[in-house]
C-alpha cells in the first residue's frame, strides 16, 4: 500500500505545493534538515504552544517545555506582542483540528484561532511568524487557506466571513530608525498592520477541489518536480534547509502548478 494513501495532513499538501523536490527530499528519501535551520520551525512551534494556552485563558508558564536559550528571546518577544494586543478577543475556537472529505480523500488539520471580530463576522486566522510579509498573489493561490476554508465548513460546520494571515512580526516594535518602503519609522513604532485577508468563497470549492486532488494523484504516482515558488526577486532554494541535497539548485520555475506530469493518469483521479 502506498504510504502517503491518507489521511492527508494539509501541511503535507502545502509542502508538495510549494516545492515537490522538497517534499520528496523530506518525507519520501528521509533527508534531515540541517539543525542550524530549524530555528524558525522552533520558534514557530513555540510561540504557537504559547498562545494557545492565552486563548484557552490559561497561565503562560515560561517554564513549561524546554525551549532552546538561542530562540528564548524572540519567542518571548513575539508571545508578549501578540497578548498585548489581543486581548477581550471573542475565541471561538482555539488551536481547532478539523477532518473532512475532499474528493473521496480525507483531510486533516489544525486552524490556529477561529474568533468573532467586532463586526461579528467569523475569522479564521493563521498566526504566522515568518521574517517575509505575504503578497496579496501569494496568498490568492496558498492552498493552506483553501484547505482551511473547506475544512472549517465541512469538519468544524463553521463557514467563514473572512480569513487572516496574521503577520505577527509586525507587532514588534522597531528599535531604530528604519525606513521601509519609502516611510520612516522611529523606535517604538509598530512595523505595520499584523492583519493580511485572504478571500474564498463557495464557487472557489470545486477549483480547490481539483487542485488538492492532483496534488495528491502526484503523490501517489511519484511524481515530484522541482517546482519553487518565487519571492519577488529571490529564490527560495537559497533558503531551503535541504537545498544541497537538491539538484539542479537555483532553478526558477513557473509559479503555478501546471500538473503535466499527470497527463495520462486522469482515469485514476
Amino acid at each position: 500500500m502506498n504510504r502517503f494513501s491518507g489521511p492527508y495532513r494539509q501541511s503535507l499538501l502545502k509542502l508538495y505545493s510549494e516545492c515537490p523536490r522538497k517534499f520528496k527530499l523530506l518525507n519520501v528519501d528521509g533527508i534531515e534538515a540541517e539543525k542550524e535551520e530549524s530555528v524558525p520551525l522552533i520558534i514557530g512551534s513555540n510561540v504557537h504552544r504559547l498562545i494557545d494556552l492565552f486563548h484557552q485563558r490559561q497561565p503562560i508558564d515560561w517554564k513549561r517545555g524546554e525551549i532552546p536559550f538561542h530562540a528564548w528571546e524572540q519567542v518571548k518577544e513575539l508571545v508578549n506582542a501578540y497578548t498585548t494586543h489581543n486581548r477581550g478577543m471573542e475565541v471561538i475556537r482555539s488551536e481547532a483540528e478539523f477532518e473532512c472529505p475532499i474528493n473521496g480523500y480525507t483531510i486533516t488539520g489544525t486552524i490556529d484561532l477561529v474568533y468573532r471580530d467586532e463586526q461579528g463576522r467569523i475569522v479564521l486566522r493563521d498566526i504566522k511568524t515568518d521574517a517575509t510579509e505575504p503578497s496579496a498573489d501569494f496568498l490568492a493561490r496558498d492552498i493552506q487557506f483553501s484547505i482551511y476554508y473547506i475544512g472549517a465548513i465541512r469538519g468544524l460546520g463553521i463557514q467563514p466571513d473572512l480569513m487572516e494571515w496574521y503577520h505577527l512580526r509586525n507587532l514588534v516594535p522597531y528599535k531604530k530608525t528604519t525606513v521601509k518602503n519609502g516611510v520612516q519609522f522611529t523606535p517604538g513604532q509598530l512595523r505595520g498592520d499584523p492583519s493580511f485577508s485572504v478571500s474564498r468563497r463557495t464557487e472557489d470549492i470545486p477549483t480547490i477541489e481539483m487542485e488538492i486532488r492532483y496534488i495528491i494523484q502526484a503523490i501517489r504516482f511519484n511524481i515530484y518536480p522541482m517546482r519553487p515558488l518565487k519571492i519577488g526577486h529571490m529564490c527560495p532554494c537559497n533558503h531551503c534547509e535541504v537545498r544541497k541535497y537538491c539538484q539542479p539548485h537555483g532553478q526558477i520555475v513557473e509559479q503555478l502548478a501546471d500538473f503535466e506530469g499527470l497527463h495520462g493518469y486522469e482515469q485514476f483521479f
